[in-house]
């Protein structure tokens, strides 16, 4: 169950998910 590889890309696909929200979520209070 430890894969530090495995972590460390879920967590990388993660972050993007969320920069994404984010990024959806300003353009919607500045719109």
């Amino acid at each position: 169950m430890q894969n530090p590889a495995f972590w460390e890309g879920s967590l990388s696909v993660i972050k993007a998910d969320v920069d994404t929200f984010v990024a959806l979520v300003d353009r919607r209070a500045g719109a």
